[in-house]
Formats: C-alpha cells, structure tokens, sequence
C-alpha cells in the first residue's frame, strides 16, 4: 500500500465502477483501518460510493469495538462525517443502531466536540433513537445492511463484513440481558414497595396522638385539628397510594413478559419513580407526625424534623454522585 501510494497516489482517489468504492471504503468494509492512505491523502475521507456512502457508514457494520473507537479517537476528519446522511437518509448512527444498539451511548461519549441530533430521521420516518429495540424499520434495515455481505460480481466476498459476533450482541443479546437486569431490580423494587405500602397503611390506623375514647367524638383522632397532624395524614395517604401504584405495576410487569422490552423498561421506570416519590411523602409523615406529638417540647420537634429532612439532602448528593461516576467511568 505504502509503496502504491509513493508511486501514485491518485490510485487512492479512484473508485471502482461498481458501486463508485474508494479503496479506503472497501479496506473499512473489510475492518480494517488503512492509515496509510489515510494519513496521505486526509481529503480522501471525505468521499462517498454512490449511494452516499462515508467511511463511516462502512466502518459502523464492519469495524470491531475497539477500532471503532480508535477510528473515532485518532482522526477528526472521519468523525466530522459522523451526522451525513446517504441517499436513503441513514446517517452512521443508523447503521450503528441497526446491528449494535449497545455501542450507541459509548460513541456518543467519544464525540462530544460534535453535536449528536439523535432524532434525525432516514427518508422512511426512523430516528436513531426510534431504531433501539425491536421494530418493522429495524428489521427492514438489517434485512438492507446484510444484502451487503451477499457475494455478487465483482464483489465475491461481499461488499462488507458484518461483525457477526457483534451482531447478536445487538439485538437478541442485549433484550435478554435487558430483561435479566429487569427481573432482578423488579424484585427489589416490589419489595421495597410492599414494605412502604404495609407502613403507612398500619400508620393510618395507629394515628400519632391517639384516639378520642368516650364522648361524641369517640374514635376520632385526638390531634384532627393539628396541622402538623392533617399533614401527616396526607403525606401518609400519598406514600400508600404511591407505593400500591409501584406494586400494580410490578404486576402488570409480570403479566406482559411476553410483551417489548420497552414497554416493560417504561413500566419498570414508572414503578422506581413512584416508589422513591411514596419513600419521600413516608419521610415528610414521619416528620410531621412526630412534630404532632413532640409539641410541648421546645428543641425536639425542631431536632426530629432537621434530622428528618436531611433525608432528602441524601437522596440529592446520592444521585449527583452516582451521575458523576456515570459520566467520569462510563
């Protein structure tokens, strides 16, 4: 290649008369990284075949991980091409998605000098996003990509090499991991849920203060006229709500394994968000109705209540702290 290059290299801008293929496109689609060509010739990356066709489009299907992430990483030229669409639209995110979904978040990280529009759709309505997950346009893009691989003359060994190992790590792979990971957490979360709900359901008929035990207001809770006791019911109903809202939704979960991954990671969404929502209206009943009770003291409901909240304040530097390691180890 080198010594082709020295003598030539014009022989590097040629494309065959097939398909208009550069000798870098066909290199790529055969996963591999000819520097050499490109390091000599850096405009050369800007060519496309004749259906549009950049180096990246080829080296989304036939590239292994990591020099995938070499390409990216070593040369800006090729990773500027990265939102061009060919003629059908498809830019190199949507043949990235096509076969390996689970590579899109890892790549979006690596060009962040560019700007990703993730929502972009091909001439037939498809979004990068939108492809993640089983779909008709899915399987009508693999159907498109894998015809590529097909031998046809003058391509005996195909057009490109589609990285079979990496294929099934991009669709069936990842759902049933997905749905392994779903599984486990849904565990936890109907316990966690269950536990909220049996809490505040006891504590709605253990009311702070007690019960009135003679007269016409017989049975009714002593303190029904304090604030802090009102807020103390409402939160306490809240939590119930939330938490029975988790668990239905934990059962309909159960009852749609058969169903898309996505709507069981929404389902599985909505219930964690309804179960830390019900953890927080838990801690703000426990806080009032501890005041409720607590008020003849001058410094303890005060205490009991800044210890309470500081709950939240937790809650806040756990999430912050868990989107910085995302962000510095992933």
């Amino acid at each position: 290649m080198k010594a082709l290059l020295e003598c030539d290299v014009s022989t590097a801008y040629t494309g065959d008369k097939h398909r208009k293929m550069t000798p870098l496109h066909i290199a790529i689609g055969r996963g591999y990284i000819p520097d050499e060509i490109i390091s000599r010739c850096p405009d050369f990356c800007d060519l496309v075949d004749e259906r549009r066709w950049n180096v990246l489009h080829f080296a989304m299907l036939s590239l292994n991980r990591e020099a995938l992430k070499v390409l990216l990483k070593e040369y800006p030229l090729i990773r500027n091409l990265i939102n061009n669409k060919d003629v059908d639209g498809n830019t190199p995110l949507h043949v990235l998605v096509t076969f390996r979904a689970h590579l899109l978040w890892e790549i979006k990280d690596m060009v962040e000098d560019i700007k990703l529009d993730l929502s972009v759709v091909n001439n037939q309505n498809m979004s990068v996003v939108g492809l993640i997950g089983p779909s008709s346009g899915l399987l009508m893009l693999k159907q498109e990509f894998l015809k590529l691989e097909e031998p046809a003359v003058p391509y005996l060994d195909g057009i490109v090499r589609v990285r079979r190992k990496e294929l099934s790590l991009g669709s069936g792979y990842r759902d049933e991991e997905v749905k392994k990971l779903m599984e486990k957490a849904k565990a936890s979360h109907l316990i966690v849920a269950a536990l909220i709900a049996t809490v505040t359901f006891t504590a709605a008929f253990t009311l702070p203060g007690g019960m009135i035990q003679d007269g016409d207001n017989e049975g009714t809770a002593i303190l029904s006229k304090n604030s802090a006791f009102q807020a103390f019911v409402i939160t306490d109903a809240i939590a119930m709500v939330l938490s029975l809202s988790a668990v239905f939704t934990h059962f309909l979960m159960s009852l749609r394994m058969r169903g898309s991954t996505q709507t069981s990671e929404f389902l599985l969404i909505y219930g964690a968000l309804s179960t830390v929502i019900a953890m927080g209206a838990m801690m703000i009943a426990f806080v009032t109705g501890t005041y409720a009770v607590l008020t003849t003291s001058l410094w303890l409901p005060i205490l009991t209540t800044f210890i309470g909240l500081t709950f939240f304040v937790l809650m806040f530097l756990i999430c912050r702290g868990l989107m910085w390691a995302e962000k510095w180890y992933w």
